[in-house]
C-alpha cells in the first residue's frame, strides 16, 4: 500500500463519520470499519503508528460482555460527547499528516522526475 495509499482508509474512516446520522459517539463508531488495523500499522510510518494504537486503544479497550458487539463499538458508546469528539479529531489529525506527507514525496518525486528529464534534453 505504501505512505501514498494509507489517506485512503483514513480518509473513509473521517467521510463515514462526518455522513453518520446520530451522536458523535456513533460516527466515531461509523469510522471503525475502515481501518483495517493490521495494513495501516504496516503501511503508516513508523511514528505515525504509535499515534494511530494509540486511538484504538482509546477507543477499543472495553468488552461486550455478551459478546453480540465488538470493542470499538462498546467503548465509544460509553464515552461522553467530548471524549468522542477528541477521538475523530486526533484521527483527523493522523489523516491530515498522512496527506501532508504523501504530498511531499510526491513533490519531491515529481522534482527529482522533472529535473532527470531536463538533465537528459
Amino acid at each position: 500500500m505504501g505512505i501514498n495509499h494509507v489517506w485512503e482508509p483514513l480518509y473513509s474512516a473521517i467521510r463515514d463519520a462526518l455522513l453518520w446520522n446520530g451522536r458523535i459517539q456513533e460516527r466515531l463508531a461509523a469510522s471503525y470499519p475502515n481501518f483495517h488495523e493490521n495494513i495501516l500499522r504496516q503501511e503508516l510510518p513508523v511514528d505515525l503508528v504509535a499515534r494511530f494504537d494509540t486511538i484504538m486503544a482509546a477507543c477499543s479497550h472495553k468488552t461486550d460482555p455478551t459478546g453480540l458487539h465488538g470493542p470499538f463499538e462498546v467503548t465509544t458508546k460509553d464515552m461522553d460527547s467530548a471524549e468522542a469528539r477528541k477521538w475523530l479529531e486526533e484521527l483527523l489529525n493522523l489523516y491530515d499528516e498522512v496527506t501532508k506527507r504523501e504530498a511531499v514525496d510526491w513533490y519531491s518525486t515529481k522534482s527529482t522526475q522533472s529535473c532527470t528529464e531536463h538533465s537528459l534534453s
